[in-house]
Formats: C-alpha cells, sequence, structure tokens
C-alpha cells in the first residue's frame, strides 16, 4: 500500500509540474520526501540524487539514457501508445549502462519504458561489477542487450524484445547468466553466446530464426512457448509443453504446428501492436499449468504498467501552496 500512495504522489507531482512547465517530469521518491527534476536529462538528475531504495517515476515523453548505478525501481508511464488501455510512452533513448565497476548492484526494478537508440549494456563493460536481482516487467527493448558482467537473477515479465540480440559480451566464457527467467514475453532476436548459468522461458512466443540460440551453451528450461521460425534450442534443452514450427521430438508433450494455424489473429507470429496472440484452439494447446501457451497464458500479457491511473486532477494555488486533487486507482 505505500509503494502505491507514493506513486500516486509522484504521478500527481509530475501531472502537476508539467501542467505548469509543459517539461519532461522524474520524479525522485526517499521516504517520505519527493523531488521534482524536469527536461530531457531529469533521469539523469535523479539518478545522481538517488540513494538504494528510492523510486523514480517518469512522466510520458523521451528522455536521455542515464548509467543506473544503484538500486533504485524506475517507472513509467509504457512503452506503447494504446488508447483503450491508457498507457502512453516513457522513452529511454541512448546507451543505458547497468552496473558499477568493482561493485555489486543489488535489486534494480524498472517497469513501463521503451529502450531506443543505442544498447543496454549490463554491467560497466568490464566482468568486474556483477549484478544480482534485475527486473524488467513491461518493458520494450529495440536496441541489442550486452552482457558485460556476472548478472544472476534476473527476471523479465511482459517484456517485448524487437529483433534483438541478448549477448554476452565481449567474452562470453567468463560471463555468467545465473537463474535468468522469461515469464510471457515476446522475443523477436537472438539469444547468443551464453556460455554459463540457467535460463528459463515460460509462456513466451520465440518468433527469432534457426541461429536464435547461436553459440548459447546452457541448456535452456522451456515449458509452455511458441517457437516459430524453426526456432531450434542448445543441446541438452528439454521443452515441456511447447510448439515447434519445426516438430521437438525431446520435447515433453509438445507440439508440431506451424505458426499460419496456431494464433487466431493472424497467420503468422510477427508482433505489431494490435496483436492479441490469441489461440485458434486454446483448449488444444493447454500448458501443464492448465492455461494456453503462449503469452495469453500464465501470468498473462499486458501493456499496462502499474502507475496508477490519476482522473480529475484538480490544481490551484494558495499563496506558495499548489493544492491537488485528484481520483485514481491503481491497475
Amino acid at each position: 500500500m505505500k509503494k502505491i500512495f507514493f506513486s500516486l504522489i509522484a504521478l500527481c507531482c509530475a501531472i502537476a509540474a508539467q501542467s505548469q512547465n509543459d517539461q519532461l517530469t522524474a520524479i525522485l521518491q526517499h521516504g517520505d520526501e519527493v523531488s521534482v527534476f524536469t527536461g530531457a536529462d531529469a533521469l539523469a538528475s535523479a539518478m545522481e540524487a538517488a540513494v538504494d531504495n528510492d523510486i523514480i517515476t517518469l512522466s510520458a515523453g523521451t528522455f536521455k539514457a542515464a548509467a543506473i548505478t544503484k538500486s533504485v525501481s524506475i517507472f513509467g508511464a509504457g512503452f506503447e501508445y494504446d488508447a483503450e488501455a491508457g498507457t502512453d510512452v516513457t522513452c529511454i533513448y541512448g546507451k543505458t549502462n547497468i552496473g558499477v565497476s568493482g561493485e555489486t548492484v543489488n535489486d534494480i526494478n524498472i517497469e513501463g519504458v521503451y529502450f531506443d537508440g543505442d544498447y543496454i549494456n549490463l554491467g560497466p563493460e568490464t566482468n568486474d561489477g556483477p549484478i544480482v536481482g534485475l527486473r524488467f516487467t513491461k518493458v520494450k527493448f529495440n536496441r541489442d542487450i550486452r552482457v558485460y558482467s556476472d548478472v544472476s537473477n534476473a527476471n523479465f515479465d511482459q517484456c517485448l524484445f524487437m529483433n534483438i540480440t541478448q549477448r554476452g559480451y565481449p567474452d562470453a566464457n567468463q560471463i555468467v547468466a545465473d537463474n535468468w527467467l522469461y515469464n510471457n514475453c515476446y522475443i523477436g532476436g537472438n539469444m547468443s553466446y551464453f556460455r554459463n548459468g540457467s535460463i528459463k522461458i515460460d509462456h513466451c512466443i520465440v518468433n527469432g530464426s534457426p541461429y536464435t540460440f547461436s553459440s548459447t551453451t546452457v541448456p535452456v528450461l522451456c515449458t509452455n512457448s511458441i517457437f516459430t521460425n524453426n526456432v531450434g534450442l542448445p543441446a541438452g534443452s528439454i521443452p515441456q509443453y511447447c510448439s515447434f514450427t519445426s516438430g521437438y521430438s525431446t520435447g515433453v508433450n509438445c507440439y508440431s504446428i506451424n505458426a499460419s494455424a496456431i494464433f487466431s489473429d493472424a497467420n503468422n507470429a510477427d508482433y505489431t501492436i494490435n496483436r492479441t496472440f490469441e489461440l485458434k484452439e486454446p483448449d488444444t494447446y493447454v500448458g501443464n499449468d492448465g492455461t494456453p501457451i503462449g503469452i495469453i497464458g500464465g501470468n498473462g500479457w499486458s501493456k499496462v504498467p502499474s502507475t496508477p491511473v490519476v482522473k480529475g486532477l484538480k490544481l490551484s494555488v494558495s499563496g506558495k501552496t499548489l493544492n491537488v486533487e485528484y481520483e485514481a486507482k491503481t491497475r
């Protein structure tokens, strides 16, 4: 409840600041204290002022990328505009470095943003700044994710990967990607050069190519997912309750079916804004949890971040005091 309360304060502050300054806004929450930063560099300013466990709420708009070097939570307005869902776009543009050279960074949470323009580097471009606890929720990636340092306990939930490469870099033999979980994600690119660690894919759509897992030697645990375009898996992987366009003889309860026959909203698995990825036969292609395979099963697929919706906002000024009245609901 406390998290929701402070998020409401931040969102109201952001709207109030935008109404007065018509600028991009980053709200930094530290306990009961709230600070407002504006402009394209607002994210960088908020990160500089933040300490571990702080919350940064970003308005819609395009922010310059900033190094994420602290254990913070960053919430945006969404990764894609959708009038029906009530989402807008918070874009972080440019190269984003996550981590600190020579130090371990714990528990970074990013939700409801769109990364564009340059690489996302996990680690400070050297293999000496581990990251433990990294969560991306409802995030769209439009550029490569390069893994420079050991990363453990990484969770990608309801994320969208657009024709990108996720890879160990530059020496994949020394990088450990341990306990990486992909839940209800659309994966449109490669996951290459992962040599150490463990990876699980559950209720995802993997629409890459036969080379999606090129040079990846980590066996992947795949459950309840749909693989198209003849995507293969690393040696030792044992998929369960998955669909493959080329079939998969070593799988457990796996289906062989073409992408043109499995979805009811299109005859392929390509991503578009309006895709729902509903199945033609949801009662036939069922996962080990009793829900349909693919991104609509499991925990489901949604573009809407957890930032509350604020309606009926009224602003008034009394002397030096800005009064804010609003109605709000969680999503």
